[in-house]
């Protein structure tokens, strides 16, 4: 029995690999759907224009404001006070109404005002440093007056004795006024406001007062000057307004001839102001006001199929630039190919009244 060895037979069971989980599947699709959305983000950001990132600031600053300019269906109106829906209860009608009509009279600061003025601020503060860096600005800028008043912010660009504006008694602009509002276009379109454009002139008065006068001057001097911000890329129905206010509002009373007393004033209209601007549009004329200027619009048409009357624009008179003259203007030179194009168009289109025919 001694000499007998035990045989030992060790038996291997052989199984096939048990599920290993499916965690990390998990784990990279979230990982891909963020690099995803990442790269995305980057792509929409290499895309978006100035004037769209200054759209999205504005919104995510103040979604309330912004809202009150492109409409929206809300429980609040665009003065800021509550509005009753119709979803509410028959039995609390008069609770509501007068909660209403309590926070309706209430002297509170309308939604959207405290960061719109921050905004305005910024584009003050963005204006003056770009009056700073800009080479053709910073030459002129003893000539700009930039201000936030109650409706707005206020560019003034005044004239000086040695460099004015405009030919005297004129609505041609220098070629170097003309730079300046072209160097300002692109930081006025990068907010959504309104423009509003006022022409001021001095107190001198024309000699014949009966045909032409300071108020069709200082008209024709801010269509001018709005002509030339849409030549520099200011979007299409940005202008509110365009006003003459001859020397109705001088800027140094005591001193009604002085040069500074014949500006340009661009204001970018706050919501306040631009609210009040389209109450005194058309939209809110009468029902017989509205007939009575459908009836002239139809017999003036009738007029004009007759042959009774001239088409429009026949006044307008395509005269050619001169060339423009040396002009011995400190601190300026001649206008480069690119600008004297765009002055000679602005003169082609200049009104001059028709011939009087004998």
């Amino acid at each position: 029995m001694e000499g007998k060895q035990n045989i030992i037979i060790k038996r291997v069971k052989k199984v096939s690999g048990g599920h290993h989980g499916g965690s990390w599947k998990i784990a990279m699709a979230d990982f891909a759907i963020a690099m995803m959305a990442f790269f995305l983000l980057m792509w929409l950001l290499a895309n978006t224009t100035e004037a769209q990132k200054i759209e999205l600031e504005q919104f995510f600053s103040d979604p309330m404001g912004y809202m009150d300019k492109v409409g929206r269906l809300s429980a609040v109106d665009l003065g800021g006070s509550p509005t009753i829906l119709n979803n509410f209860n028959p039995s609390d009608a008069s609770e509501q109404i007068e909660a209403a009509q309590t926070l309706q009279t209430a002297d509170t600061e309308p939604l959207g005002s405290a960061p719109e003025r921050e905004t305005l601020e910024e584009l003050k503060a963005s204006l003056l440093s770009t009056v700073e860096s800009n080479e053709v600005l910073n030459k002129f800028k003893d000539q700009l007056i930039i201000d936030i008043a109650p409706d707005g912010l206020h560019i003034q660009i005044v004239d000086n004795q040695q460099r004015p504006m405009f030919d005297a008694g004129s609505d041609r602009l220098k070629y170097y006024f003309a730079e300046i509002l072209l160097q300002l276009t692109p930081t006025l379109s990068r907010v959504n406001n309104k423009l509003s454009i006022h022409g001021h002139t001095d107190s001198t008065p024309y000699a014949d007062r009966d045909y032409f006068s300071n108020w069709e001057l200082s008209a024709n001097r801010a269509n001018a000057a709005r002509r030339m911000l849409m030549e520099g890329g200011l979007p299409d129905g940005r202008v509110a307004q365009v006003v003459g206010l001859s020397d109705s509002a001088l800027f140094l009373r005591d001193d009604p001839q002085n040069p500074i007393n014949r500006r340009i004033e661009i204001v970018i209209l706050n919501r306040q102001a631009e609210q009040a601007l389209e109450a005194q549009t058309g939209d809110r004329l009468s029902e017989e006001a509205r007939q009575r200027l459908e009836e002239a619009r139809r017999q003036q048409i009738e007029r004009q199929r007759l042959g009774l009357e001239s088409q429009p624009g026949t006044g307008l008179q395509n005269r050619p630039l001169p060339p423009p003259a040396a002009e011995s203007v400190e601190g300026t030179q001649n206008p480069d190919a690119r600008l004297q194009d765009i002055l000679r168009n602005q003169d082609n289109q200049r009104y001059q009244p028709p011939a009087e025919v004998d």
